[in-house]
């Protein structure tokens, strides 16, 4: 089969690894589509450090039309900035491709509903790249919930990114509503999505507080740095929130020599203007099914990881993941900006009036806890359609989690409870997630 990315910023990388190296002798990539010269350049090097006879062409943004018809791919892989998904994903369809898109599906509501609008016209396929529905302990707890702990009343998952990952968000495109829909749809769609397939549930009423407490002009942590440039990278002193866009080849190829074609900057200041995005959010989610969901992301943690609780009628169900048990520095006291992972996690279930028992989780190899071979291992080898604990996710189970975040926004600004049966009708009346595709 064929395929083109869409959108070739460091999420990419992910899935061109993939169809140039496990998956060439299936696979073939014929297309790399983006905005930005450079960074099309930068993977095309890359594409042929791994393999010399391998050419992919290169096309401009506007030129998609024309990759598409020209290069007949079967599959576009979606990896543009979140606000933009939706206007690849329907012309993909329209072109006659199926689609892989990277979360969230799209950013409001009304972009959900023309998605689902143009998928039910083309009759063609939209998988949403999901992949911590793929990681070992998230996968055993959905193995072993209903029968744990029975029927499930309640859920609270407690989500922090540390002062490296969560201050990332601030230095680039996602700190813009805008661009992203804020954290509670890029970030917290994973979130909602883990729950909705846990619990096999589709939400229903959704209310949400949030604030801009830590990053942001005026905020505490701002006053300390108050003599950082606009640029963290261009800074008068290091300090923990900078980072240094010549310090990888990765970071040089796709940001630092891009950004003289566009302006783009990977390295704004995380205490600057034009942040309009809450980095202390709080939701409550009531669920068809019956279930209540109680929520919270927090930004600028000294630690990153998760905890959930589910609550049922023979006792609790805890699952635990830590990610980073602290943030990572160097000998100046700046934040390591690194792809290495130190997961760990385990269960543990209590029954009432009985002693806890925990299970250690053993991580498996790979990015996100070996969540992303697996994904990967679904997505091009098609063996998913017939996973036991359904973990494969079409465009409608992308839409119940996106549609959480979409309805927390609205909440926040307006201070009610949002239903999202009319928030977008289109998603229907279905209760339990897996009667969705």
């Amino acid at each position: 089969m064929k395929y083109v990315i869409v959108g070739t910023g460091s999420r990419s990388e992910l899935f061109i690894s993939a169809l140039v190296n496990e998956y060439k002798d299936e696979h073939e990539l014929v297309g790399l589509c983006d905005s930005n010269p450079q960074r099309i350049s930068y993977y095309q090097n890359w594409i042929g450090s791994q393999n010399q006879n391998l050419k992919v062409k290169g096309f401009n943004s506007d030129d998609f039309d024309f990759m598409i018809t020209s290069m007949k791919p079967d599959v576009v892989i979606v990896t543009t900035v979140d606000a933009r998904h939706h206007e690849y994903i329907i012309r993909a369809l329209e072109l006659g491709c199926n689609v892989i898109t990277e979360k969230p599906m799209t950013t409001t509501e009304k972009h959900c509903h023309l998605i689902l609008k143009a998928v039910e016209q083309t009759g063609l396929d939209v998988r949403v790249a999901f992949n911590y529905r793929w990681g070992v302990g998230v996968s055993r707890v959905k193995e072993i919930l209903h029968d744990s702990i029975g029927p499930i009343h309640h859920v609270s998952l407690q989500y922090l990114l540390d002062t490296d990952h969560g201050a990332d968000y601030f230095r680039r495109w996602h700190r813009n509503r805008e661009m992203s829909g804020g954290l509670l749809i890029h970030k917290a769609t994973h979130h909602f999505d883990l729950v909705n397939w846990w619990t096999d549930s589709v939400p229903e009423t959704v209310f949400g507080i949030g604030k801009l407490a830590f990053y942001g002009d005026g905020n505490g942590p701002a006053r300390l740095y108050s003599n950082q440039s606009e640029s963290s990278s261009n800074g008068t002193y290091h300090n923990p929130f900078q980072i240094d866009l010549s310090s990888t080849d990765k970071f040089r190829g796709l940001y630092q020599e891009a950004q003289r074609l566009d302006g783009y900057r990977r390295d704004m200041n995380v205490f600057g203007t034009g942040i309009n995005i809450e980095d202390t959010m709080s939701v409550i989610v009531g669920y068809r099914t019956g279930i209540h969901l109680s929520y919270s992301l927090i930004a600028y943690s000294s630690m990153e990881g998760f905890v959930v609780t589910f609550h049922g009628d023979k006792g609790r169900l805890k699952y635990e993941e830590i990610h980073r048990p602290r943030t990572r520095i160097d000998e100046t006291g700046r934040s390591i900006d690194t792809d290495e992972d130190e997961w760990s996690s385990a269960i543990t279930v209590q029954h009432l009036f009985q002693q806890a028992k925990e299970e250690k989780i053993e991580i498996s190899q790979g990015g996100h806890g070996g969540a992303d071979p697996l994904m990967l291992k679904s997505l091009f080898e098609y063996e998913a359609h017939r996973d036991p604990l359904g973990r494969v996710a079409g465009h409608q189970q992308g839409a119940a989690s996106m549609l959480i975040g979409a309805a927390a926004n609205h909440s926040i600004g307006s201070g009610n409870s949002i239903n999202i049966s009319e928030l977008c009708p289109e998603l229907g009346s279905a209760s339990k997630l897996s009667d969705l595709i």
